[in-house]
């Protein structure tokens, strides 16, 4: 069985983001393979690393490092 990898998107780090474990994020996203750039909605939030990094059931997010 081969496995899937997930893609990776940049989102920019902001105090206005929502993102909490077992519920949809908010963020302002740069490469999001379907919606493209702008303001998302992700699908249910699996796990969120200390530097911001979270993972939702298709999508790894990363942050950009601002925090504007």
């Amino acid at each position: 069985m081969t496995e899937q990898t997930k893609p990776v998107v940049r989102y920019r780090k902001n105090i206005n983001n929502y993102i909490k474990e077992g519920y949809s994020a908010y963020v302002h996203a740069y490469n999001h393979p379907v919606l493209g750039t702008g303001v998302v909605s992700t699908s249910v939030v699996l796990s969120i690393q200390p530097d911001g990094t979270f993972e939702t059931m298709d999508i790894i997010y990363t942050p950009d490092g601002s925090d504007k």
